[in-house]
């Protein structure tokens, strides 16, 4: 077993850009289903680029990578290269810009990224955590301020992509029994699905992998060449779905609602609702809208007589100034319900990921400006 400490990890802040240099057209199975919906309207060639931004501490940077050591420049190690040439076998083309400070806790990320976000992009990966278990911070505040930065990324109109800290190596002092991380990682999923967040589980990427520490590590905190691979695998699929969760509110029309074969409107017409899915084989279609009552509607699938999804909108303003959205789900396959609002123009996308049973209620999905909530 090779274990290295790092020779190096001053406070260090840097920003790169990786870039794909052309487009690779792949067979159209081998493309998310999200990404085809898309593309019905949108010819690929006129696409823009999606620029990513990969946000966090030395193993964003990618330290242990092909003799990298903290501070030296990035661009050509860690993660965020490798994942760009997956993202570009997969036909999308990506711009990843490096924002990465070596040693980094998560209370001085919550502060940085106020300084990422207003250069724009689509999606921001959000890797922190390991240097919180290092410093003895509670997981609660660990939690609190990812979580917060997840919730600055939408606000600056991007999705973000949370992610579990990797392990840690038997000699890494505190944290070295991986409870903490477990907890982190186990408490990280449970908000991205709460919050409707993409989620890359790396803790348990690694640490369900026989000898994970001997095979895919270079110290006690980072990865090797190997493991930054593995890395970049993890990030592929939510990433994607965080790119096309964006673009499927981009292509909803502007204007009043219309019904037809795959929108409901409800709530005198205030609400276009609209719904994609995708099974384990990564075939899909559109939902098929089935009106019910004004507030009320639901989607089938595959058959008229199966429904797999029914939806309300109901008019809660008089109680907390709010519209909102409740929906349950009938099927454990993949979808996004875009909601909007055809006043305001503020489109919402839930996301349901493969394998899930879930139903959710959302008080606060559409204020009303008009609209003054009670005290």
């Amino acid at each position: 077993m090779r274990v290295l400490n790092p020779t190096r990890s001053p406070s260090f802040t840097t920003s790169q850009r990786v870039t794909t240099s052309q487009r690779v057209t792949k067979s159209l199975h081998v493309i998310p289903l999200f990404a085809l919906l898309l593309w019905a309207t949108t010819s690929p060639t006129q696409a823009a680029d999606k620029r990513i931004w990969a946000f966090g501490d030395s193993i964003t940077i990618g330290h242990g990578d092909a003799g990298i050591l903290c501070p030296d420049p990035v661009g050509v190690a860690g993660y965020p290269p490798r994942l760009r040439q997956s993202l570009t076998i997969r036909g999308i083309d990506a711009e990843i810009l490096y924002s990465a400070t070596c040693g980094e806790r998560t209370d001085f990320g919550l502060a940085r990224i106020d300084t990422v976000l207003p250069l724009g992009g689509d999606v921001v990966i959000l890797m922190e955590g390991t240097n919180d278990v290092s410093a003895g911070v509670g997981f609660e505040s660990t939690l609190f301020n990812i979580n917060a930065m997840a919730q600055k990324v939408e606000a600056a109109g991007m999705e973000p992509v949370i992610a579990s800290p990797v392990p840690r190596g038997p000699l890494s002092g505190r944290g070295a029994d991986n409870g903490k991380n477990y907890t982190i990682a186990v408490r990280l999923q449970e908000d991205a699905l709460r919050e409707n967040w993409a989620f890359a589980d790396q803790f348990f990427e690694f640490y369900n992998r026989e000898d994970f520490f001997e095979l895919f590590f270079f110290d006690q905190l980072h990865p090797n060449a190997a493991g930054y691979a593995i890395m970049a695998n993890t990030f592929v699929d939510p990433t994607i779905d965080a790119i096309f969760r964006q673009d499927l509110c981009a292509q909803v029309p502007p204007g009043p609602c219309v019904e037809s074969d795959g929108v409901l409107c409800l709530n005198q017409g205030r609400f276009r609702l609209e719904s994609v899915w995708e099974n384990f084989e990564g075939n899909g279609d559109i939902g098929h809208a089935v009106p019910q009552t004004d507030d009320t509607g639901a989607f089938f699938w595959f058959d008229p007589d199966n429904i797999e999804l029914t939806i309300k909108v109901l008019d809660g303003r008089i109680l907390n100034g709010h519209f909102w959205v409740y929906y349950g789900a009938l099927s454990n396959l993949k979808f996004s319900l875009l909601v909007t609002d055809t006043v305001t123009g503020i489109c919402r996308e839930y996301f349901n990921p493969l394998g899930t049973f879930a139903s959710v209620g959302d008080s606060m999905a559409f204020l009303d400006p008009d609209i003054d909530p009670p005290n």
